[in-house]
């Protein structure tokens, strides 16, 4: 190992990993400290008590990825990273066996809409339509962009017919959006527990861009073959190829800071390692300020600011792992024999009522009174991650 690098990296999931390939290809020495045992943070998978059944602890559904910029230009697929592009994303079950499918296709999601609302479903392909360039243009575009100040970033929206169609919408909460787009309550539960499950807070203002961005976007369901754990060692790969040193194991014990700047970083064996450019982060704010750098080392509004960083209430979740002879089927696809084909299942949830109840009791710290479950069957679509005929 070397002493000194132009920049260090702290975490080895695939925001670190990504960040070391792109730093790397542009010429730099970087360095990422992991410390856990395997590299990938959420990208884990693990063989569960009987052997061959291969569990995906966080991560399993990647939307979109092989189509996404850093997967391209980090050349991953040449690296043997493969990806199954899947039909339907997700069908969400009724108490009485119906089920609303979120296909690729947007007309068959509109006619699976349609069984509930003749209405919605054709209010879903037009906003599918209206809102599929705003996506691309706008909401796309804006994750690989530093954010600017919003009155900056306004103005510009305000030049264009899909930047004003972003303005209408995002002061709204996705709640709201949806409440206003679609009739029925089913319909409108369907797709703000999807926003729920990707970790937004869907009763907060100044949210409802998401919302429209992602109707517009649709589904794009793909999961890496052999296992979510793969890309883990794909991006691991790609890093080590590109010259990037990774220290695993280990964590970080303190991040070292002169006269106002990061300098480099200690690990708890007592290592110190020299960054000549950066120290970045993967970490979550309380980890990173409070207890790497120190509150003695930041302004005392920064600190406040950290100290009061807000999580969700509502993504923990439970998880349970299967290793099952045959795979489960559901009533709901005498319905819709489609339902059967999905990767995600959803049940347990019949409205808007039922989502703002969920904010309700874990705002409260206490149960959710109607439960959820969303789940998977990996192996029905990458038999690789079973034995055969399991």
């Amino acid at each position: 190992m070397e002493k000194e690098y132009d920049g260090i990296i702290i975490g080895a999931g695939h925001n670190g990993m990504i960040c070391a390939g792109y730093l790397a290809k542009a010429g730099l020495k970087l360095l990422i400290v992991e410390r856990h045992l395997e590299i990938g943070g959420g990208l884990d998978s693990h063989e569960g008590a009987r052997s061959g059944f291969w569990h995906n602890v966080h991560s399993c559904l990647h939307r979109g990825v092989s189509d996404l910029m850093w997967y391209k230009d980090l050349e991953l697929a040449k690296m043997g990273q493969e990806y199954i592009r899947l039909p339907i994303s997700i069908a969400v079950l009724t108490r009485d066996h119906r089920a609303i499918v979120w296909h690729n296709e947007p007309e068959k999601t509109a006619a699976s809409i349609g069984r509930f609302s003749a209405k919605d479903g054709k209010a879903f392909l037009k906003v599918n339509k209206e809102f599929a360039k705003l996506s691309s243009e706008i909401h796309f575009q804006e994750q690989y962009a530093p954010p600017v100040p919003f009155e900056k970033k306004k103005a510009i929206l305000q030049k264009s017919e899909s930047g004003r169609l972003y303005l209408k919408w995002q002061p709204y909460s996705i709640n709201e959006v949806f409440a206003q787009l679609f009739e029925n309550d089913t319909v409108r539960g369907a797709f703000t527990f999807m926003s729920v499950i990707r970790g937004f807070e869907t009763d907060s203002k100044g949210m409802g861009h998401i919302a429209v961005a992602a109707l517009g976007s649709g589904a794009q369901p793909q999961v890496p073959r052999g296992s979510t754990h793969k890309m883990a060692h794909t991006l691991h790969k790609m890093v080590v190829k590109n010259g990037v040193d990774v220290v695993e194991a280990e964590a970080v014990a303190k991040i070292l800071v002169e006269n106002g700047r990061a300098v480099g970083l200690r690990t708890i064996d007592g290592r110190e390692f020299r960054a000549r450019r950066f120290v970045a982060s993967s970490l979550n704010p309380n980890q990173t300020f409070l207890d790497l750098v120190g509150k003695e080392k930041l302004a005392s509004d920064f600190v406040k600011k950290v100290e009061g960083f807000k999580y969700s209430n509502t993504t923990p979740l439970f998880t349970l792992h299967l290793a099952l002879n045959e795979r489960m089927n559901w009533k709901a696809a005498d319905y819709d024999p489609d339902v059967d084909r999905a990767y995600y299942i959803s049940c347990g949830l019949e409205g808007l009522r039922d989502v703002e109840e969920l904010y309700q009791d874990c705002a409260a710290r206490r149960i959710p009174r109607s439960l959820q479950l969303l789940g998977a069957q990996a192996a029905q679509h990458d038999p690789l991650q079973a034995p055969p005929g399991k």
